[in-house]
């Protein structure tokens, strides 16, 4: 952290101080590089972080601000989809499907299921679509970016 900002701060000399969202090493870190280079730290961290923690920050001089949930009062939901129902179709099966719609069975085939808005940005989902198709080519075919408009068919 101590370079990440001091080049920070040659590129902003009229910086007074930094903010961060952290549980604590990456907090003391900044606490300590931004004490060394005297300037302000302010970490935000969630309700229950650990007292050590908490204290070591400041003992570097950064100001702690408690805000949100400690992850003890989440629970973890499973997945809402049977595995058991919904799993990956044998290859037969797979080449009787494409067949049947009209799909090619030699090309890779990106799914997408739902309603497709703009606030889902589906421009950022056919930027990885086409770079998850190039990555799988050889490495001498590979480009960053599709050096062509990417093909789509929407099947409903």
């Amino acid at each position: 952290m101590g370079g990440d900002l001091h080049e920070l701060l040659r590129r902003e000399p009229g910086l007074s101080g930094v903010i961060s969202a952290t549980r604590g090493n990456h907090g003391q870190s900044i606490a300590l590089a931004a004490a060394s280079h005297g300037v302000a730290a302010t970490i935000v961290e969630p309700h229950g972080n650990s007292v050590e923690k908490n204290a070591a920050m400041r003992a570097f001089g950064a100001e702690l601000i408690e805000f949100g949930l400690d992850g003890a009062a989440f629970r973890r939901i499973p997945n809402g989809v049977d595995a058991a129902l919904f799993f990956p179709a044998p290859a037969a099966e797979q080449a009787a499907l494409r067949a049947a719609s009209g799909l090619p069975t030699d090309k890779i085939l990106f799914a997408f299921v739902g309603r497709l808005t703009q606030q889902k940005r589906p421009d950022i989902l056919l930027e990885a679509w086409s770079r998850c198709a190039t990555s799988r080519r050889p490495r001498s075919e590979r480009r960053r970016r599709c050096s062509r408009p990417c093909s789509a068919r929407t099947i409903a």
